[in-house]
């Protein structure tokens, strides 16, 4: 649906450029069918930022997670400690259980199309994947409320 101030908006363009017009009812028409027309390309273009600015902090917080995780694996293959297991029999931290999450998120990454094009039928769904992968960070200073 195209916001009503941006039909009003293009109204008074289109009212202004041809003085011929039958009447303001006819402009609105012509700016509706303009706005609907260019709407998708809009959208994509908003999409795409949105999104490369979501991947960005993502691929930040990715390469910080590794830096952390290999420093890890290297101190605890120097100190010989093992991994520490809850009586879950689940690991409470695993730095190599890290890497391969950021290598999985790496893969999703990877997979999201970089331009989404106006007829883009995965852009939502991508859109929705990279809002959830950065949902985890949502307490980090550089994530964005408007990504929630």
């Amino acid at each position: 649906m195209i916001p009503k101030t941006a039909v009003e908006a293009a109204t008074e363009v289109v009212w202004e450029m041809d003085d011929d017009l039958q009447s303001h009812e006819y402009a609105k028409e012509i700016a509706r069918a303009a706005l609907e027309a260019a709407a998708p390309h809009l959208m994509a273009a908003a999409w795409d930022e949105a999104t490369k600015a979501i991947i960005d902090f993502l691929e930040a917080r990715l390469a910080a997670e590794e830096t952390d995780a290999i420093r890890d694996c290297a101190e605890m293959e120097r100190s010989g400690i093992t991994i520490m297991f809850d009586c879950e029999s689940q690991a409470t931290f695993d730095p190599y259980r890290i890497l391969a999450e950021c290598k999985a998120k790496r893969a999703i990454l990877a997979n999201i199309p970089r331009n989404s094009g106006p007829y883009n039928l995965g852009a939502y769904t991508s859109a929705h994947t990279v809002r959830a992968l950065a949902a985890v960070y949502s307490d980090h200073l550089d994530y964005r409320q408007e990504w929630a």
